[in-house]
Formats: C-alpha cells, sequence, structure tokens
C-alpha cells in the first residue's frame, strides 16, 4: 500500500499493485488477455484478473474549455492476487497452456496447468526427473529434462527430441512451427521432424526470445551478453561488454533491444548498428519489454524506475520514480494497452494505459 503522506505518482493512476510471495521473476499474460500470473522466486504464482471496474480508461476526463486530458483518482479497492494451489516444487518459467491457461514444471517431473482461479492439474506424461523448461503452441507441449525434450498434444505419440547439454529454456516461433532449445552451451533449433540446426556459446541462454515475423532470435546470456541468430542462414553474432547481466531482450520492427547497461542497448537488424535508445544513466537497466503493437519499449531500472522510451529517440516518459527495489520481470500483453511489473521486493503491478496516451 502507498504512504498517503506520498504524493501520487502518474503509475498510482494508471495501475493496480500488489504484494507477491516473494521476488517476482517472471510476469506473463495468458493468450486470451484475461489474466496476468507473477511467478516468484519462492516459487509461488500469483494471479491477477485483467478486468477493471475502476479501469483507467473510465477515469479520463478532457476539459471543455482547454481539451486538457486529466485522470481521476482510482476510488474504492480491487481484488487481491490469487495464488496457485500447488506451486511447490515448481522448478520452471511460466508458459501460457491454450486460450486461458498457464502451465509449470516441478522437481517431481511434473507438468502443471493453472487456471486464472489458481487450480492447478497435473498434465501428462510425467518425468523421472526435474522439469527444467516448459513451452506450448497451439496445444503442442514441450517440457525440458536433463539433455531431452519431449513434445505431448493431447492424443499424440510424445515425441523426443535428444539435446546436447542440459536443458534450460524453451520457446516456440511465433507461428509454432520451430522451437528454439536453449541448453547448457548453445541454442539447437528444432522444426517438426528433426533438430536442424545448433548454435554454440559460452554461456547458457537465460531468455529467449523472436522477432514476430520468426526471422530473428534473441538468447540473452546473462554476463556473456546478447546472441541474435538470424533463421535465414542461421547466422550468429554476439554483443558483448555489458556493464550487467543480459536476463531480457525484445524486439522492435526493425530493431532487437536487451537489458544489462545504462540505457537501453538496441541494434539495428539491417546492419547491426547502434540505435540510441532512451538516457543514459548511471543505474543499470535490469529489464526491458517491448510493446507488439508500438514502438515503445518499457525500461525498468535497478532502483525501481520505470519509463517507457520510444526505440530510436532518447525522451522518456517517467511512469514510476526510484523505490529503492529493483524491477526484475516487465511484460506487455499481446495487445500492448496493459504492462505488468515485478519487482524484487515482491511488489507485483499491472499498469492499463488509457487509449488518449498514446494519440498523438
Amino acid at each position: 500500500m502507498k504512504d498517503q503522506d506520498q504524493p501520487l505518482q502518474f503509475f498510482d493512476l494508471i495501475a493496480r499493485e500488489w504484494r507477491a510471495p516473494g521476488q517476482v521473476q517472471q510476469v506473463l499474460f495468458n493468450a486470451s488477455r484475461s489474466a496476468v500470473a507473477f511467478a516468484c522466486e519462492c516459487g509461488a504464482v500469483a494471479i491477477a484478473a485483467i478486468a477493471d471496474k475502476s479501469s483507467p480508461r473510465a477515469r479520463v476526463r478532457r476539459a471543455a474549455d482547454s481539451a486538457r486530458l486529466s485522470i481521476r483518482q482510482r476510488e474504492g479497492s480491487y481484488p487481491g492476487l490469487k495464488l496457485a494451489d500447488r506451486p511447490e516444487g515448481r522448478t520452471t518459467a511460466l508458459a501460457t497452456y491454450g486460450e486461458e491457461q498457464f502451465q509449470f514444471g516441478k522437481g517431481i517431473g511434473r507438468v502443471n496447468s493453472v487456471t486464472p482461479g489458481g487450480i492447478c492439474v497435473h498434465l501428462p506424461p510425467k518425468a523421472a526427473v526435474p522439469i527444467t523448461a516448459v513451452a506450448e503452441a497451439g496445444g503442442l507441449v514441450a517440457y525440458g529434462f536433463g539433455a531431452e525434450v519431449q513434445l505431448w498434444h493431447p492424443g499424440q505419440d510424445i515425441r523426443l527430441v535428444n539435446v546436447p547439454g542440459a536443458v534450460s529454456s524453451l520457446r516456440f516461433s511465433p507461428d509454432g512451427h520451430a522451437l528454439a532449445i536453449g541448453y547448457s552451451a548453445g541454442v539447437l533449433l528444432w522444426s517438426g521432424i528433426n533438430p536442424t540446426s545448433t548454435v554454440a556459446f559460452d554461456a547458457t541462454p537465460e531468455c529467449l526470445e523472436w522477432s514476430a515475423d520468426g526471422r530473428w532470435l534473441a538468447a540473452g546470456l546473462g554476463h556473456a551478453g546478447l546472441a541474435l541468430i538470424d533463421m535465414a542462414d542461421v547466422s550468429c553474432k554476439v554483443f558483448d561488454h555489458f556493464p550487467g547481466p543480459v536476463t531480457s531482450a525484445g524486439f522492435g520492427a526493425t530493431t532487437v533491444v536487451a537489458c544489462g547497461a545504462f540505457r537501453v542497448a538496441a541494434w539495428s537488424l539491417e546492419n547491426g548498428a547502434p540505435i540510441v535508445t532512451g538516457k543514459s544513466g548511471l543505474v543499470l537497466i535490469d529489464a526491458v519489454a517491448v510493446n507488439a503493437a508500438r514502438n515503445l519499449v518499457a525500461v525498468g531500472y535497478a532502483n525501481g524506475l520505470l519509463s517507457l522510451c520510444q526505440i530510436g529517440g532518447n525522451a522518456e516518459i517517467l511512469l514510476r520514480q526510484d523505490t529503492g527495489s529493483g524491477v526484475s520481470a516487465l511484460a506487455w500483453s499481446p495487445c500492448g494497452q496493459f504492462l505488468g511489473v515485478g519487482g524484487r521486493d515482491g511488489s507485483a503491478a499491472l499498469v492499463e494505459f488509457p487509449d488518449e496516451m498514446f494519440k498523438s
């Protein structure tokens, strides 16, 4: 809860904020845009409904004389987070499951689905060792354990992909036809029948992100930097010498962006040239998330500051000032209207942007 003696910020007018059970490691929206989930370091999964009876869009007013926009303060309270009922032993990041649900892997070799209401159900089949990664596309579930990935679809036979090292992350391409498998020494690319190619690194991918057209794959390599794979010829370029770890990345229409520096790290996909984005400061950027509908990137800093900036521009919109606790996870909804924010202090927030904010 906000201290009543502190002045309101823009963030307070357009965000709902809760306290999760622990540091938030991941924020994920379900496919139907009805719920957002916050995965915590302790294993807990907290879920919030998107629907809001006091939506910021309903509280925007335009003055008749000056046409100036204002937004009135929220009245009353809003529902709290719902906790998944069986998250103990969770070993993986969250993935979507169908239109409404989420899924995660567990140390006992199970994959659990979880509804927006927090109800968990085991998904078959069961592995003999802990699940280390999960992903889903079009009803096809991929789950990694040890040096293997199994692909399962209800009513179909299980398919097995052997991996050169321990599986760390999984991500389907936007069309669902290709699967990127991060492992202890690189990325294996799978497309339907057999692994098609392997790209080796000297580090384990901590995150995998596809461009919207499936042409590019970005792999955050922690302190080793950012790997950018061109799927046209499976060539790879590594951007290194980051002052901090690269744990999140994303794509604009013609750019790739990453965290881990003192300003948003961005490069052109056409020629690899640096693209000035946002302002340079003295605090590391710990998280970035690119809006799929607009040329915007949300930027979370190690001191809790949160801002928006246009990719390729140096102007920033300050959403929240320094809170003293870093932003650990960011994610936009597929429609680009909502931003989920997770903090190292266990704060979890859902920001809804009024339509008028993005109109010229």
